[in-house]
């Protein structure tokens, strides 16, 4: 699972740097992953609706103006990929995240907004609020979710 998750990271490096650019290499691993996790229908389904929760929420603080993309009246297509990317790898998290509510919590408090946090200093989002505000609203939003 290391090799997946540092595969991952490298995924979302991609994406967040070169954005649309990166979309088929990123399917590509999203492809290879599946394959090799044996991914169920239903796992598959599940990644639909992590997806479609995520990318609604970042749609909402978007139109809002919370998040701001370049040239984008919602979010661009390849934070969707990296939503679909991370919610097939989320689905094969260790039994101890998945099991472990304090860790449910906990978790997404801290690295939701140091991976949007991270994007907007390689300037692939902008802040409508000011820093603090904004990490605060996220560090709320991602762990009800």
């Amino acid at each position: 699972m290391l090799i997946h998750f540092i595969l991952f990271n490298l995924v979302w490096l991609g994406l967040v740097i070169y954005g649309n650019d990166a979309i088929v290499s990123a399917l590509l691993w999203l492809g290879i992953f599946a394959w090799h996790k044996k991914l169920t229908r239903y796992e598959l389904y599940l990644a639909a609706v992590i997806t479609f929760l995520g990318v609604s929420i970042d749609n909402i603080l978007t139109v809002l103006g919370i998040f701001r993309f370049p040239d984008e009246t919602f979010i661009p297509y390849w934070l969707i990929v990296l939503w679909l990317c991370f919610s097939c790898i989320l689905l094969r998290a260790p039994q101890q995240l998945k099991t472990n509510r304090w860790l449910q919590i906990v978790l997404p408090m801290i690295f939701a907004p140091l991976s949007y946090f991270a994007g907007f200093q390689l300037s692939a989002v902008k802040f409508g609020w000011d820093l603090l505000p904004t990490m605060l609203l996220l560090s709320i939003i991602w762990p009800l979710f």
